[in-house]
């Protein structure tokens, strides 16, 4: 039996070998399949003979195929003319542009929109910047015509005088899309004046004959005409002429260029992709204004500084992660409906629901004990590696980035960590310089305790400042403590809810102006500024630096007494002292001195005699 089963097993493993080599050879078969279509070629879109926008050309927009599509084919343009802006120099026609840059840029438009890829050698891109970078040049020499018009017009006697404002005479130029009347040449009314030295031939009249003027030939400035329909021919004798021959024209100073005025954009006006190369997202279908708002200040501080300007980093990153939320909001609500996180939060309650707390908050500050034993602060200690000194002397929290992340408050997302830390201070109202001093007690314990788990020891540091301890530990304490009580769970378990869900309170609870929050973050405010403060008053207390040398035989387990808080002593009106004027006396002599003292009546010992105005006319009767 045994033999024959072995024999079986046999044949059962060369059938299956044999079945496995035939899908190998299928799988094979396949694969050169594939190969041999990918490497036909594709057949691209080739250009059309002529030139874009001429009439005996072609319409680029139906040319690409876009002709009932004109907000996509606008939204193409806009990222072709924004990139163009970046890399090259608008300043100069396509011909005139750096040959290796402008195919870069070709190349990197077409690998950021995969669209312009179905056209042989991406000419649409090529024509788009064509027409862009010459309706530029256009609207350019437009505007040294229009400075030229302007002068000749209004020559030089009120100009010079300074009666005439230029702001209010000059004409804002519109602004040039890639439209196809925008490559037409300049309108007539636009054209340069006449060269000086010229004067225009004048017009032969029925009357009398005039003598010729023989006492100056001096040249004149002929005026512009406005259109070729109302140009007339002035004769010799309009009085304007006679004045520019009879006088010497004075030199005209250019006139200076008006510095261009930045322009936010609207939402249709935004470009298909996140402005970060280096990011995929593409730019949300419906409109955000958080968005629009961070574009256009990305736009206003390239405009102030360039691309490498102060701040356009940071802008940048804020604009992508905005972006990348807002995508991300539909994935993250699904995860919301399945975790049972709450979508909308009664903002109203939170700070009630923190004042509550106030006990627990500051019972974190002043109980050595309770803050060592605390996850919140276990956690912290090790995202910054328990290098607290460090922490405490280092100017920028960013080099910590385990903490930043450590502080946010889960589902109740960026205002809801404004809201409460605005609570939390609240609380803490009026005794920072107290509890500074309490929590650096308590932390300095805290570390003696244990000093081989944090850093070199440093007797004259803070070790962490007050402010920095509400952000990092009270907030993120207070916020798991609601988050506990929101799903009924522990600690632990509310520590991992308010880290998983923090992405998704990001993404529903942006920090942003609502009016419901900014009511709520001044009735703190005005809580903190009243008299009678629910919260106690510590005395003054002033911490001594100790130096410690860390070594075997050292005890450190020894804790120092708790100081209760004490009520500050009522005060009265003995406490204020009328303060006492000392007036120089002028020196006198011997005899003055002595009728002075004889006059002088004593006074009481209580305090010194406010001198008024009765009284010192009745010392003087």
């Amino acid at each position: 039996m045994g033999r024959k089963s072995t024999k079986t097993a046999a044949e059962t493993v060369i059938d299956y070998k044999k079945e496995l080599a035939d899908a190998r050879a299928e799988i094979e078969i396949l694969k050169k399949q594939v190969a041999k279509k990918k490497t036909k070629k594709r057949k691209r879109i080739p250009r059309p003979k002529g030139q874009a926008g001429r009439a005996s050309g072609f319409n680029l927009q139906s040319a690409m195929g876009l002709a009932e599509e004109g907000e996509h084919y606008n939204r193409l343009v806009r990222v072709v003319k924004d990139i163009t802006h970046q890399r090259l120099v608008v300043e100069k026609t396509i011909s005139d542009q750096d040959k290796v840059k402008l195919d870069g840029t070709i190349v990197h438009i077409g690998k950021i929109v995969p669209f312009f890829d179905r056209f042989e050698g991406l000419w649409p891109i090529k024509e788009i910047i064509s027409t862009y970078l010459r309706n530029m040049q256009t609207r350019r020499r437009k505007d040294l015509d229009d400075e030229g018009i302007w002068f000749a017009g209004h020559k030089d006697d009120e100009w010079l005088a300074g009666n005439v404002d230029a702001e209010e005479v000059e004409a804002e130029a519109e602004d040039m899309d890639l439209d196809e009347d925008d490559a037409q040449p300049v309108h007539a009314a636009f054209r340069k004046a006449p060269e000086p030295n010229t004067v225009p031939a004048a017009k032969k009249s029925s009357g009398t004959k005039k003598k010729p003027n023989t006492k100056s030939k001096t040249s004149a400035i002929a005026e512009p005409v406005a259109q070729k329909s109302q140009s007339k021919k002035r004769s010799s004798t309009d009085a304007g002429l006679e004045e520019s021959v009879s006088k010497k024209p004075s030199p005209v100073q250019p006139k200076p260029k008006r510095p261009k005025k930045f322009k936010s954009l609207t939402w249709d006006q935004l470009p298909a992709n996140c402005p970060d190369p280096d990011c995929p997202d593409l730019m949300p279908d419906i409109c955000n204004e958080k968005i629009l708002t961070l574009y256009n200040k990305r736009r206003s501080l390239i405009f102030a500084g360039g691309d490498t300007g102060r701040g356009v980093g940071l802008a940048t990153l804020e604009l992508c992660l905005a972006i990348s939320q807002e995508n991300q909001k539909p994935e993250l609500l699904k995860l919301a409906m399945e975790q049972g996180w709450p979508v909308t939060i009664d903002w109203e309650s939170v700070p009630r629901r923190v004042l509550d707390l106030s006990g627990q908050l500051l019972q974190m500050i002043q109980d050595i004990d309770t803050l060592e034993n605390s996850p919140i602060w276990l956690a912290f200690i090790n995202n910054i590696g328990g290098q607290i000194f460090a922490f405490s002397d280092s100017s920028k929290q960013i080099h910590y980035p385990s903490a930043l992340a450590g502080r946010r408050c889960g589902y109740y997302g960026a205002k809801g960590e404004f809201l409460i830390q605005s609570t939390v201070m609240r609380i803490l109202a009026g005794n920072e310089e107290d509890l500074s001093n309490m929590l650096c007690d308590t932390v300095d314990e805290i570390v003696k305790n244990d000093l081989t788990s944090f850093d070199d020891y440093d007797p004259t540091s803070n070790l962490i400042s007050l402010k920095d301890f509400v952000s990092f530990l009270l907030v993120p304490f207070a916020a798991t403590l609601l988050i506990a009580e929101d799903q009924g769970a522990s600690m632990e378990d509310a520590m991992e809810i308010r880290e998983s869900s923090a992405r998704f309170g990001l993404a529903m609870h942006p920090e942003e102006d609502d009016d419901v929050i900014e009511e709520l973050h001044l009735a703190n405010i005005r809580a903190t500024k009243q008299p009678d403060n629910p919260y106690f008053a510590l005395p003054p207390r002033f911490r001594k630096a100790e130096v410690i040398e860390s070594g075997p035989n050292t005890d450190t387990t020894k804790k120092k007494p708790q100081q209760a808080p004490v009520a500050p002593a009522p005060l009265t009106l003995d406490d204020f002292v009328e303060p006492q004027i000392k007036k120089k006396n002028k020196l006198s002599s011997p005899k003055k001195k002595a009728a002075r003292t004889k006059t002088e009546k004593p006074v009481d010992d209580v305090g010194p005699r406010r001198q008024t105005r009765s009284s010192t006319a009745k010392a003087k009767k």
